[in-house]
């Protein structure tokens, strides 16, 4: 059966045939190679005004998509457009939101910046990712987007199919780079930092996504505060990172660890902790596949999370001249070189996460005033937080 979204080009040459969509009317061209497919594309987006949203759908052959049918069977909300409403294109998604977008709001979403908003296609782009795919199987719902995001939005204030690019861009900026119609989205570290833990800890994706939305943070900036905190304080050495924490919090299928909960806070932007056991008693302490999934996502975050750590220790540098004067200008520049790999949190981990699961008091454990043991709190899923080496 043909995917009822997808329409390629009834020609006899569909290799060599694609169809360009822009804001000007739709054209088709017939290239005399497929090598040359490419430069025309590049040349047809070249003549659009630089002012201008552009985005572009190259179709080609491709076989109907098992993800994006398993996506629009997922929930009815999958089969329009998030933000507009359109039932035309609707094979793109933003994995980090976690919405589906027809081939016009996907554009607006690209202009947003991937801080915001990272933008793929269902039917063009490769999702070898298992993580990943299992969050688009189970977490991506149009609906769950929207209660988040129009919570506070009037039905006029609702852009339709219809809208001009102006209309659509103004509107898409507004709910999700202003947040404009979230219901209390100026919250402050401590109140973000107090719900993202209770996500991790509860495994639940949508909590995790309301904290971000409210957050007046971005989730790089809070891990990244936390971190220093942790490395500052004394009395917070033991705090256990918040990538840590989560890769504790899998899932298991078919014999096969599933670290959900971590990819979702990892394309949030949230900082990888780069301190992984290299020692074998470590290692005993943590399964063979966290390690391997923990590696392979330092070979892809890792330099990201260096380059931040280069900036802020330069800029310490400077702070640090300005505030003692007596000290030489080449007082960095003599140090090694080593210094600038170090990790944001040096803290120690504990055998347990008991301050970070103390951070939120919902999560705490009480005692039975009958038998004298310790029993979990009511609001929390599990009833003791897990073993951390």
């Amino acid at each position: 059966m043909k995917d009822p979204l997808h329409h390629p080009l009834k020609n006899k040459s569909k290799s060599r045939s694609f169809e360009r969509i822009t804001h000007i009317p739709l054209f088709t061209a017939l290239s005399p190679s497929a090598s040359s497919t490419s430069s025309i594309v590049s040349s047809s987006s070249n003549s659009l005004s630089p002012g201008v949203i552009r985005t572009h759908h190259i179709i080609a052959n491709i076989d109907d998509s098992p993800l994006l049918k398993r996506v629009q069977q997922l929930h009815s909300s999958n089969l329009i457009c998030c933000d507009c409403g359109s039932s035309k294109t609707v094979d793109w998604i933003s994995i980090n939101l976690l919405c589906v977008l027809c081939i016009k709001c996907s554009g607006v979403h690209r202009s947003l910046g991937t801080h915001v908003s990272k933008v793929r296609s269902l039917t063009l782009d490769s999702f070898k990712d298992i993580e990943l795919r299992y969050l688009i199987k189970h977490n991506l719902r149009n609906d769950l987007v929207n209660e988040i995001y129009e919570e506070l939005m009037t039905k006029t204030e609702k852009i339709n199919s219809n809208a001009t690019d102006l209309q659509r861009s103004k509107f898409i900026n507004e709910k999700y780079l202003n947040k404009k119609f979230v219901n209390d989205s100026n919250l402050d570290y401590n109140s973000t930092l107090k719900l993202i833990i209770k996500g991790i800890h509860n495994e639940n994706i949508n909590f995790l996504q309301i904290a971000i939305a409210k957050s007046k943070l971005s989730l790089r900036k809070l891990s990244q505060e936390y971190d220093l905190e942790n490395e500052n304080d004394p009395t917070k050495k033991n705090n256990i990172s918040l990538f840590k924490y989560s890769l504790k919090h899998n899932i298991k299928k078919d014999s096969n660890l599933i670290f959900n909960i971590t990819e979702f806070l990892l394309i949030n932007d949230i900082l990888i902790d780069t301190n992984i056991p290299t020692d074998l008693e470590a290692q005993k302490k943590w399964p063979h596949e966290a390690l391997e999934y923990w590696n392979n996502k330092l070979d892809i975050y890792g330099d990201t999370f260096l380059s931040i750590k280069s900036n802020k220790q330069q800029t310490n540098t400077i702070i640090e001249e300005k505030q003692l004067p007596s000290k030489s200008n080449n007082h960095t520049n003599n140090k090694k070189r080593g210094n600038s790999i170090k990790r944001w949190s040096l803290a120690s981990i504990p055998k347990a996460p008991q301050n970070i699961i103390s951070m939120h008091k919902s999560l705490k454990r009480k005692k039975d005033p009958t038998s004298n043991q310790i029993i979990s709190s009511t609001t929390a899923t599990i009833a003791s937080p897990p073993s951390v080496p």
